[in-house]
């Protein structure tokens, strides 16, 4: 009778405890399973990052297009009133170097005489709208170049009014007649450009 029950207890003992050998097998099988999870995860994060990396990749190539192709418009056009254009960098996630922000400064100064400065001040408003899209600042030279243009062509106005009132062969009526129609052909023409007799030292940018 004790023998019988301790053989029934061996028998329960094993049974429970199962096989060494079906207990390392099932937890190889688990690790296995976890690393080629462990593994797929990895590559969808790979290629979701390098997806990521080249998008931004090609924004910045065309940010740097853009960039270079508007600044280099304002120095061709300005010529010899434009200094050289001016980048902005970032690097991306190449490692390389983008163009993102530039400018390019400009001599907005009047020239020595005011017909020479009508010259000026239309190259100078030329370069500010030459690129495809021109910005705020762009715009605002624009206008300032207008402004002493027009301040200029005032200028060469008045002496031609000047100049025919006071001389003395021509009548008061002639002399009136022939300094507006001067006056307005000053205003609305110029003389030939002459860029060595232009020159100043005040500059704005380009942006």
């Amino acid at each position: 009778m004790n023998i019988g029950t301790a053989s029934s207890n061996f028998n329960y003992l094993n049974l429970s405890q199962g096989s060494p050998a079906q207990s390392t097998l099932s937890a190889q099988v688990s690790t296995g399973q976890d690393t080629e999870q462990s593994k797929a995860l990895e590559l969808k994060q790979d290629k979701e990052q390098q997806e990521s990396d080249d998008k931004k990749i090609q924004e910045l190539k065309d940010r740097d297009r853009e960039v270079r192709l508007h600044e280099q418009a304002h120095a061709a056009v300005g010529g010899q009133y434009a200094g050289a254009p001016s980048y902005d960098f970032e690097t991306g996630p190449d490692g390389k170097q983008y163009a993102v922000g530039g400018e390019v400064s400009i001599d907005v100064s009047e020239a020595n005489k005011p017909e020479d400065t009508i010259d000026k001040m239309q190259v100078v408003r030329a370069a500010a709208l030459a690129p495809a899209e021109p910005s705020p600042q762009d715009f605002k030279v624009a206008a300032e170049a207008q402004q002493k243009e027009q301040a200029a062509r005032a200028e060469v106005a008045k002496q031609a009014v000047e100049k025919d009132t006071n001389d003395p062969g021509t009548s008061s009526s002639q002399a009136t007649s022939t300094a507006n129609s001067r006056a307005i052909n000053a205003y609305n023409s110029h003389t030939e450009f002459n860029p060595s007799e232009a020159s100043g030292s005040n500059y704005n940018a380009f942006a």
